[in-house]
């Protein structure tokens, strides 16, 4: 068991302060880890992780105690999150270029067969899913089978979708917060 194990532990169980530096001890920079194990650690008094998740599982002082400390740490804990998320805003944005970078080099290629690829498997894509959807709907209407499946459908539509720029449910869902 690690640090960041007790991390997650206290960012599903705990709100506030507890929660924001469980989500600290999730993340990816060490010092911010170091800084919430050394807090459980004071608070529990174990410097085992697995140990220290049992006592704060068991021991509703312990918990106590570890508010009391984060409380004093506030500062810290506030700062050791805000540059999680920068690093994460960052590794987000990074990854972004680079897709962009790679959309629009395609896109300019010299090589024709390069720069029509993309255009013509979204094309396809589109084409497949409303032949797919039009024959087993067809069919359907006819008495001859159950009609076109969503999932399969829209795993063909996929490539068109990808490159009208949808994404994914997650991206969507990040907008409606």
């Amino acid at each position: 068991m690690k640090w960041s194990d007790v991390g997650g532990w206290l960012k599903d169980n705990t709100r506030g302060l507890l929660g924001l530096a469980g989500s600290i001890a999730t993340g990816n920079i060490p010092g911010g880890v170091a800084a919430v194990a050394s807090m459980i650690g004071e608070a529990t008094g174990e410097s085992d992780p697995m140990k220290a998740l049992k006592v704060l599982q068991t021991d509703p002082a312990s918990m106590i105690r570890l508010e009391e400390i984060a409380s004093v740490n506030e500062a810290d804990i506030r700062k050791h999150h805000r540059e999680m998320l920068e690093l994460q805003l960052k590794d987000d944005q990074s990854y972004h270029i680079t897709q962009q970078d790679t959309i629009q080099k395609g896109d300019a290629a010299t090589d024709e067969f390069v720069r029509h690829t993309r255009p013509s498997m979204a094309r396809q894509s589109w084409w497949g899913g409303a032949i797919y959807i039009a024959v087993l709907e067809i069919c359907k209407a006819f008495n001859y089978g159950t009609g076109a499946d969503v999932a399969l459908a829209a795993t063909i539509f996929a490539p068109a979708m990808a490159y009208m720029g949808f994404r994914s449910w997650d991206k969507a869902k990040q907008f409606n917060k």
